[in-house]
């Protein structure tokens, strides 16, 4: 049941479950909503009559996900000093809780780069950005289906929202962070798996090119 499980993802993060207490700590992409959710996994594997479980597997598990299971993109701190982290939430319920998640986490957000499909509603993540005085930059998906970037940035505008730069290239939003951001910023990426997508490609094309 959801009650046997206890979860946090700030400070000593970990899930602990009435069999065991599992590390968060090496894990970048948890949020509060993937915690619960891979608590609840947890604890019907232990429940189960199917599985024997071993803890040292289930941490194993936890801390190689993105590798095994391909999972990306979820709360993933993809670069350091400036603090980088992408995030594939792209309505507006999940634009709010990656928000809430990542002040919870980092207790500060200096700049939000965004994109957005046109089927999707954002007022209540604007409304967000807005009381929390927090700016952002409009991303450029290149695809019929999005916003235009200066109609978002239009939208964003009439609802309060500190709007920095109108339309910025997807390929140039890493070096334009790593340009413009002290060390000590940290960034919030998100909008879309298209964007999500495209800085990951780009991120392990330099990757194999530096080797």
């Amino acid at each position: 049941e959801d009650a046997d499980i206890d979860c946090s993802v700030n400070g000593d993060a970990f899930i602990r479950t009435p069999e065991n207490t599992y590390s968060l700590s090496s894990i970048s992409w948890m949020g509060p909503h993937q915690c619960r959710n891979a608590g609840l996994s947890i604890r019907a594997a232990e429940l189960s009559p199917r599985f024997e479980l071993e803890a040292g597997h289930v941490q194993t598990g936890l801390e190689q996900v993105e590798n095994l299971a391909g999972l990306r993109a979820r709360m993933e701190t993809i670069r350091q000093n400036p603090t980088v982290v992408l995030d594939v939430a792209h309505n507006d319920e999940s634009l709010c809780a990656t928000l809430r998640a990542c002040l919870a986490r980092f207790e500060r957000i200096d700049h939000v780069f965004f994109g957005l499909m046109k089927d999707k509603t954002f007022d209540a993540f604007a409304s967000a950005l807005s009381k929390l005085g927090i700016p952002v930059s409009i991303l450029e998906l290149g695809s019929e289906r999005a916003f235009a970037p200066a109609d978002l940035g239009a939208q964003l505008r009439d609802q309060g929202v500190l709007v920095h730069q109108d339309s910025l290239p997807v390929n140039a939003v890493l070096d334009t962070i790593q340009r413009l951001y002290p060390r000590e910023s940290v960034v919030l990426i998100l909008g879309s798996y298209q964007i999500a997508g495209a800085i990951l490609q780009r991120e392990a094309c330099k990757s194999r090119t530096s080797k």
